[in-house]
């Protein structure tokens, strides 16, 4: 077969098609603990490392089913009825009611609540904290210690600028009563709390974030380990499972925007008398030579696979026949220039081409491309096919 070269073309590519750009799976690295700490005052909100919202809410639900039990257990030490008298009680079993059944909202929502939702539910649960505490006779009630629960939730699963607002709106709280208590009637671990609230919000945030981290690297190594799932560990084209998950998208695709796509299939002759005379490495040498000329002779939107063995496919999205026509003689040429047989010969690479027909699918494009390949190779007969409806066309090479 006489060498063709192929004409320049824009846009071609200069290397086989693969799934990724490496090779193996790099190990995944979160954030250093020095990292994650400075991230509470440097870092911008990432999405890639933010809690996911359903976990986040139904971690919010737990915090005020818990809260909500809490504050019942202590309406025996403390009775919310100093300020108000009997009708604190009833403002304290409303809170109550209203902090179980949001937390059961959150916990059985079949969707999770929005960001905005719940950094709402955080300063809630501040109010009625404080609203409890002045009920039960200010500081010197237990009520208190439930601000850390907002804190820490806050800390974990909103931005940086809303979990500091709600350790700003706590401090204000605590401190509030600053401004009209008499002097030494203030408990004296108020600034003891406060420091306490800022300590269990830096260590909440730091380790949810490494949490985050790690989980983002989880999330991309099953990617790549799906990437390589679908890449050819010789060639590095796609695989066969990778060309039938492709042939599926690309033939619905042309269904839907009433475009052509061809197919090639190439299959290497004289194969078998390189891996006699070179062994196995000789002939991998050769399928890497074949699979890297594919991709430099095809088009930027092409697709390579290795079919399995030395037979190889090219999907040829929004192409007709008398394009794929073309597209064949370049991959046919540059595949058949870069391998030789143990005599010295050239190992051609034969194609066969096809076009997708009106009532055709992956599996009937495959196997109309496959026909026309092993037609071609019967010295006895000569090469010839149907394009779409019956039109002739040339198929082979």
């Amino acid at each position: 077969m006489a060498a063709e070269t192929p004409p320049p073309r824009a846009g071609a590519s200069t290397g086989p098609s693969p799934i990724t750009d490496e090779v193996g799976l790099r190990e995944e690295e979160g954030p250093s603990l020095r990292e994650a700490a400075r991230s509470l005052c440097t870092g911008r909100h990432d999405p890639e490392l933010e809690v996911d919202m359903r976990i986040a809410s139904s971690m919010g639900g737990v915090l005020w089913i818990s809260g909500g039990l809490l504050c019942l257990l202590m309406l025996a030490l403390a009775p919310p009825d100093k300020a108000l008298g009997a009708t604190g009680w009833l403002i304290a079993a409303i809170l109550l009611v209203a902090a179980l059944a949001v937390g059961v909202q959150r916990l059985g929502g079949a969707q999770p609540s929005e960001s905005g939702a719940l950094f709402a539910g955080s300063i809630m649960a501040i109010v009625g904290v404080a609203l409890l505490e002045w009920l039960a006779g200010g500081r010197t009630s237990p009520y208190h210690q439930l601000y850390a629960l907002p804190v820490i939730y806050a800390a974990t699963v909103q931005t940086r600028p809303r979990a500091l607002l709600v350790l700003g709106l706590v401090a204000i709280v605590i401190w509030a009563p600053l401004l009209y208590a008499p002097a030494g009637q203030l408990p004296a671990n108020t600034a003891g709390q406060l420091l306490l609230l800022v300590v269990l919000a830096i260590a909440g945030r730091i380790v949810f974030t490494l949490l985050r981290a790690q989980r983002a690297g989880l999330r991309r190594a099953r990617e790549q380990a799906h990437q390589l799932a679908r890449r050819d560990a010789l060639t590095g084209l796609g695989n066969r499972l990778r060309l039938e998950e492709t042939l599926e998208v690309e033939v619905a695709r042309a269904r839907r925007q009433k475009s052509p796509l061809s197919l090639i299939i190439g299959d290497l002759d004289g194969f078998k008398a390189i891996n006699d005379a070179s062994g196995h490495s000789g002939g991998d040498e050769c399928l890497r030579r074949v699979a890297a000329a594919m991709g430099e002779a095809s088009r930027t939107e092409d697709q390579c696979f290795r079919w399995g063995g030395d037979e190889f496919v090219v999907v040829l999205p929004e192409t007709s026949a008398p394009e794929a026509a073309e597209v064949r003689r370049r991959v046919c040429t540059a595949a058949s220039e870069v391998c030789t047989s143990p005599d010295g010969g050239v190992v051609r690479l034969t194609c066969g081409t096809a076009e997708l027909g009106p009532d055709g699918d992956a599996r009937s494009l495959l196997a109309a491309a496959d026909e026309v390949l092993l037609r071609f190779k019967r010295p006895a007969e000569r090469l010839s096919s149907a394009g779409p409806a019956g039109r002739p066309s040339e198929n082979g090479d």
